[in-house]
């Protein structure tokens, strides 16, 4: 059998100053979802839990402190690990 994959999407990509950051879990568990660089450096860290329940799950990041261009966003869960593209907008 197969472990549900979770899933996560950035509203809107690109954008100037806040994004959000929408996701869903198919199972409770650890997750953690940061912001890095395009080298892969952690810049911040926005959800760090160890026991988030199931189900869909919305996070506002107020980004104006980010210079713009192109940053990952991750999200890791117990299982997996989902990393995408986000641009930011002078």
């Amino acid at each position: 059998y197969t472990i549900a994959r979770p899933t996560i999407a950035a509203l809107p990509n690109p954008f100037k100053v806040n994004v959000v950051f929408e996701y869903k879990l198919e199972q409770d568990g650890p997750v953690e979802l940061f912001v890095s660089n395009i080298q892969g450096k952690k810049i911040e860290a926005l959800v760090n839990e160890t026991n988030k329940p199931a189900g869909r799950h919305l996070y506002l990041y107020y980004a104006s402190h980010l210079k713009p261009g192109i940053y990952l966003y991750t999200l890791k869960t117990k299982d997996h690990s989902i990393t995408k593209r986000l641009v930011v907008l002078k």
